[in-house]
């Protein structure tokens, strides 16, 4: 128990807190409708496709996104690793903003990080599972609703240090390039 408690507190002093969302209501600057997520047309990270189905079985999500990032850049970027790269944050639109949907928990090391060299593409599949709200697995899906809009934010670095260690908060990358486009994730319930 001591260790699951340590490995979350790592984890809420690296990544933040993840705040909660709620049912998605009508707005009423749109008619009543809800409003849409915004597009990231020429997104440097991208998913392949559109629309994904979640599976969903006894409690649990599991769900699989192969994703791509474009370095469009004159310079490396860099993605931190624990014997695999941190994956990104899966956000979903609510309520007219993007809340985080779920974060996948990571050991709390550091291994060398994986580099992307200028002009050159990485794929890489966003493998995610979690539990419903309010069961003891873990993570959990901090969503009411499962279908619906969702990005993902990678957290990206300009730049690494020579010694061991994390990039300063500075070296992370614009949001505007470390956002992916917009997709739609649908439920697939298995009895």
């Amino acid at each position: 128990m001591r260790e699951v408690a340590f490995v979350y507190v790592i984890l809420v002093a690296v990544f933040g807190c993840v705040p909660s969302a709620t049912r998605t209501s009508a707005s009423a600057s749109n008619g009543g409708a809800p409003a849409a997520a915004p597009a990231q047309a020429d997104a440097l990270l991208r998913t392949m496709g559109s629309t994904f189905a979640v599976r969903h079985h006894d409690r649990q999500f599991r769900l699989e996104i192969p994703l791509r990032y474009e370095n469009r850049s004159d310079r490396r970027i860099y993605i931190s690793s624990c014997r695999a790269p941190e994956p990104p944050v899966l956000q979903k639109w609510v309520n007219g903003r993007w809340v985080n949907a779920l974060h996948p928990i990571m050991p709390a090391c550091l291994g060398p990080p994986v580099v992307i060299e200028p002009g050159a593409t990485y794929n890489y599949v966003f493998a995610g599972s979690g539990g419903e709200r309010g069961t003891s697995l873990h993570p959990q899906f901090d969503v009411a609703e499962l279908p619906g809009e969702y990005r993902f934010v990678w957290r990206l670095f300009d730049s690494w240090p020579e010694t061991l260690g994390l990039p300063a908060r500075t070296s992370v990358l614009p949001p505007q390039q470390r956002t992916s486009n917009t997709f739609r994730l649908t439920e697939e319930v298995r009895r």
